[in-house]
Parts: structure tokens; sequence; C-alpha cells
């Protein structure tokens, strides 16, 4: 059964993974290529370059998550979840097996993500005492990615308006919280100073949070 599912599953989120796998890919060519290569490249340079982009790290991560997410569910939707209930085992491990072959495919964007960090590595001249981490920011890409799917398939699991909503809810968040509540302090002196990402950061820091792997140092290069 595991195969089944895993078959339909890659069936449902190949062509919305897509996207996020080669952007994953590319994203370190493109901080590579914005880098003067015809000799060794200086800290400074890197880390100007490297700095603005790094966002996009997380955020690429948990689009691509909530894609398998939601996905891992669509055709069970359509089917009117028939299928699982004429299956005869238990419901826990319909979902089970379903949630583990998400976890294979949460790992692809992961592997293009190191695969291109390694491939950028290797057309850089770097300083003295910095280094390429492909490795380590494919698997910190990965662990982010599984935070994002885990949240988004029990979402998922009851209604799909319900995952589109809150993803879509979060990232309009993430991109305009802080103009709209800047916007808002007009009206209400109250929220003056307020920020919704350093809210989120915090809350995201605890130790205890499983969100906590978002923030943190998302640098491809560092000493």
């Amino acid at each position: 059964m595991t195969k089944q599912l895993l078959a339909i599953h890659w069936k449902a989120a190949r062509w919305g993974l897509l996207p996020w796998v080669v952007a994953a890919f590319g994203i370190p060519l493109l901080l590579v290529g914005r880098l003067k290569t015809d000799g060794m490249v200086q800290s400074a340079e890197l880390w100007q370059q490297m700095i603005p982009m790094s966002p996009l790290f997380p955020l690429l991560a948990v689009v691509a998550g909530a894609t398998v997410a939601i996905t891992a569910w669509s055709w069970d939707h359509r089917q009117g979840h028939v299928y699982a209930l004429a299956l005869p085992i238990p419901r826990w491990r319909y979902a089970w097996t379903k949630f583990l072959a998400g976890l294979t495919l949460s790992a692809i964007p992961a592997v293009a993500l190191g695969v291109g960090g390694l491939v950028a590595a290797s057309m850089v001249d770097l300083p003295d005492l910095v280094q390429a981490y492909p490795g380590a920011l494919a698997f910190r890409f990965y662990l982010a990615t599984l935070a994002a799917y885990g949240v988004m398939f029990a979402l998922a699991a009851g209604t799909m308006r319900t995952a589109v909503t809150v993803l879509t809810v979060s990232l309009a968040t993430a991109f305009l919280g802080d103009s709209v509540v800047e916007f808002a302090a007009q009206v209400v002196p109250a929220l003056e100073g307020v920020r919704l990402s350093d809210v989120f950061l915090d809350v995201a820091s605890q130790p205890a949070s499983p969100f906590r792997v978002l923030t943190g140092n998302w640098l491809l290069f560092d000493v």
C-alpha cells in the first residue's frame, strides 16, 4: 500500500512541486551569478549579496512543504474519501502511511538545494576562513519543509479550503503584516511600533517551537 500511495501522491504533487524544485536548485546559482567570479570574492561583497537573499530559503521551504501537504489529500477529497474508507485497515494507519509518503516527496526540493549549493560552491573562489555549507543548508531546508508539511497536512486532512486559507493568510501576513499594522497605527495609536514580523520571530525562536528552524542562519557561505 505504501508504494501505491506514494505513486498517487507523486502524480498529484509533481507539477505543483516542480517550480519549487527548480527554484531550490537555482537560487544558489543566482547568488553566485551576482558575484564577481573573475577572482577571489571579497567577504564584504559575499555577505552583501547573501543576506538579502537568505529569507528566500525558509519561504521556499514553507511553500514546498505546503504544496506536498495539500496534494497529499487532493485525490481523497475529489473521491469523497471512498478509497480510504473501503480499505480494510484502520484510518490512522492509512493517514500515517500517506504522511510517510509525503516525507519522502518533501526531500526532493532539499536534495535539489544541496546539489545547487554544491554546483554554486564550485564556481566561486572563497576568501580564507569562509566555507560553503550546501549539505547543512539542505538539511535545514528539509527540516523547515517538514515543519510546514506537518501543519498543513493536518489542516488539509479536514478541508482543502481551510488549508489554502491558512496558507494564504500566513503568507499575506508575512509579506504585508507590518505595512497593515503601520497603516492601522494611524487610527489606533496603541499599535504604533508593533511589528508582526518581530512577534513571529519571538514566538518562533522559543526553544519548544517547531518553527524555530525557520529562523537563524540561512547562509550558504559562512565562516
